[in-house]
């Protein structure tokens, strides 16, 4: 996984993060959360709820913190690739747009590289 980061607005805990699938991703049930993302995640392990941007259908999930503030999503991540048709090499651009101790939720775009 490739980690960019696309936007951070100061004024709100908001983050904005672009993430390029490798194939460890597409076959595990989980994807590591880039170092700079992970303070706006819970220590964990709580819920996660993934959609696609402008899908209504969401995915359950959860974040846990695995070891040096690394957090991982995973326990859903599979079905909400599988299901999105996000192939190795994609882009996410993944946006928090909600995070306290207790629940996490992700709104994802699929961007298909050119």
């Amino acid at each position: 996984m490739r980690f960019t980061q696309v936007g951070l607005n100061p004024t709100s805990p908001l983050l904005e993060f672009k993430i390029t699938l490798n194939i460890t991703e597409m076959k595990h049930d989980e994807v590591w959360i880039p170092i700079e993302a992970s303070n706006y995640f819970p220590i964990g392990p709580v819920p996660v709820t993934i959609t696609h941007c402008g899908n209504e259908k969401s995915y359950s999930a959860k974040v846990y913190c695995e070891y040096r503030n690394k957090r991982k999503i995973y326990d859903g991540w599979r079905d909400f690739i599988r299901d999105g048709g996000i192939r190795e090499g994609d882009v996410l651009v993944v946006l928090i747009t909600y995070s306290n101790f207790r629940s996490v939720f992700l709104d994802a775009k699929h961007v298909i590289p050119v």
